[in-house]
């Protein structure tokens, strides 16, 4: 859990959520080589994971999950 994400990611959330998620909510983040893939609890069983090259602000790719199941754009 992240209290206080990097300013790329927070970039980047605020272009996924369209405001940038609850501080309050946590975030999970996990990097390897080339990226960092972020995890956004959005409540209500609502989750957004993306992936963010380093040092970018605009997501590569973005996977949200609802009870109604998991959408890619």
């Amino acid at each position: 859990m992240i209290a206080d994400p990097p300013d790329d990611v927070l970039t980047a959330a605020r272009a996924v959520t369209g405001g940038g998620p609850k501080s309050s909510r946590p975030w999970r983040m996990a990097r390897d080589h080339s990226h960092l893939v972020v995890e956004l609890d959005l409540g209500l069983r609502r989750k957004t994971v993306f992936t963010l090259r380093h040092g970018e602000t605009v997501p590569d790719s973005v996977v949200k999950h609802t009870l109604l199941g998991s959408k890619q754009r």
